[in-house]
């Protein structure tokens, strides 16, 4: 299968930091219509793991679990580059991550998935663990957060 000679998953694998998949479906049924756009658009998202997909994957074995349902790709990947780049502080009070004593993250997400991206273990000194409890009913899998 191809689009205008590109194979469509190296079609989402090029597109500039920030764009969102939806767009590439968006423009698939304009030009193929709805049930072709549906095959060509599954394929696409099978195709590249991390992004239009849960996090299952690159989250593995995390010891934190999810409160939210959604992480932005382009805000993940700005602290990845961060951190990867040495320029992020645990130690500031905003960079912490907030977590409630069941490991539960009321602030953070973004930060953890970014850490991931890039290969960091978060230290000790990165983890606020507050004495609020998340409600039941906020607390997710990491199979149900989209990373998009």
């Amino acid at each position: 299968m191809d689009l205008d000679g590109r194979d469509p998953v190296d079609m989402i694998v090029r597109l500039r930091p920030g764009s969102r998949p939806g767009n590439v479906i968006s423009r698939l049924v304009t030009t193929y219509g709805a049930g072709r756009a549906a095959q060509l658009g599954g394929r696409i998202l099978s195709g590249v793991p991390q992004v239009g997909r849960n996090l299952e994957k690159l989250v593995a074995g995390s010891r934190f679990t999810p409160s939210q349902t959604f992480v932005d790709l382009g805000k993940a990947e700005g602290y990845a580059a961060r951190m990867k780049a040495g320029q992020w502080n645990w130690n500031d009070p905003a960079n912490k991550i907030i977590v409630d004593s069941r490991g539960t993250i009321l602030s953070g997400h973004h930060r953890i998935v970014g850490a991931r991206l890039a290969g960091i273990e978060i230290p000790a000194s990165g983890i606020y663990t507050s004495g609020i409890v998340q409600t039941p009913e906020k607390i997710r899998s990491w199979t149900q957060v989209i990373f998009e």
